[in-house]
């Protein structure tokens, strides 16, 4: 699904009252509260196309329908006359230019309805703003002529689903390992109303450390994580932001060097993270974005170096540590 702006459509015209232009249509209309109404749609179609020019070929069918989508709306909209339907889906960030868009459609099939019942060819009005660009082209279905065969359902999204993003990034931790870490992180999410959730690894770059007071013995340590997360996403147009949750499976490698008998040593623990998710969309489908996450290890393990006489604890994991992240994702949805 792409997400498009409509060019401004100039709908003025002399004022018409409704009694002197009564629409050949029935039109149900379905929109959130802060969308433009139902008269006022058919207001803007008066001021289109004079319905009172000439005769209409059948009574016209439209259901419209606008609904809120992450970070901008959409329209579902079917409009049938006889046995043609007409279905698009269009995104705009607005709903007020989806009002209009709805607008044009209703006068078109009006328009084409009149030049068909007058046996014109029916054509769009040279003179009816349109579009700069529309979702899903025109399709025009004749209803088959076999009984019993029903006419293809407008196209709408299965399951609720909103959106489905893929992402990556850079990543920082600090604190897991004894210095600062950076790597690359991955994710896959869904988003079902304000509550988008997935899955996410990450895998950071190894890093030498010496302890100095064992010389030159030290370790050589390795990251990887790879969890679940879900945020509560808030805020309109292009920028977003919510608190996160998440869960991660921590693997962490220890491998010692300058001690007489160095080994590898490895630990797979659990880390809850809680942060913050901010979110700027950059085009129709790109979205940029940061997150920040205080990671609480459970279980963490004390790497530690032992010698003949006793063992010495050299890094403990810190409490709580830092992530964080900054990307891009891609709406493939």
């Amino acid at each position: 699904m792409v997400l498009v702006a409509f060019g401004c459509a100039s709908l003025a015209a002399p004022s018409v009252h409704a009694d002197e232009t009564r629409l050949p249509f029935e039109l149900e209309w379905q929109a959130p509260a802060e969308c433009p109404t139902r008269d006022l749609v058919l207001e803007k179609v008066r001021r289109l196309v004079d319905v009172r020019e000439g005769p209409h070929e059948a009574r016209i069918e439209a259901h419209a329908s606008i609904r809120r989508r992450a970070a901008s709306f959409e329209l579902a909209i079917t409009v049938r006359e006889g046995g043609v339907e007409d279905a698009r889906v269009l995104r705009s960030p607005t709903c007020g230019v989806l009002a209009d868009a709805a607008a044009i459609m209703l006068a078109t099939a009006l328009d084409e309805s009149r030049r068909s019942a007058a046996g014109v060819e029916a054509t769009r009005p040279t003179d009816t703003p349109r579009p700069a660009e529309v979702v899903v082209p025109p399709r025009r279905e004749r209803a088959p002529s076999a009984p019993g065969r029903a006419a293809p359902a407008a196209r709408t999204t299965p399951g609720g689903l909103h959106d489905a993003f893929l992402g990556a990034g850079a990543v920082f931790d600090f604190g897991t390992l004894p210095r600062p870490a950076s790597g690359l992180e991955v994710s896959a999410s869904v988003e079902i109303g304000v509550l988008r959730t997935g899955i996410t690894a990450a895998i950071h770059r190894g890093q030498r450390q010496t302890f100095a007071s064992f010389g030159q013995a030290g370790a050589d340590f390795g990251l990887q994580t790879a969890g679940v997360f879900g945020c509560w996403i808030a805020g309109h147009g292009r920028f977003r932001f919510g608190p996160c949750g998440a869960t991660d499976l921590t693997h962490m490698r220890a491998e010692g060097f300058g001690i007489r008998r160095p080994g590898v040593s490895r630990a797979l623990f659990p880390t809850l993270r809680v942060g913050l998710l901010s979110e700027t969309r950059v085009g129709s489908r790109f979205s940029v974005f940061a997150r920040a996450d205080a990671s609480f290890a459970l279980g963490a393990p004390s790497v530690v170096i032992t010698t003949t006489a006793s063992r010495f604890a050299v890094h403990d994991v810190d409490l709580p540590a830092l992530r964080l992240t900054v990307g891009a994702s891609l709406d493939v949805l």
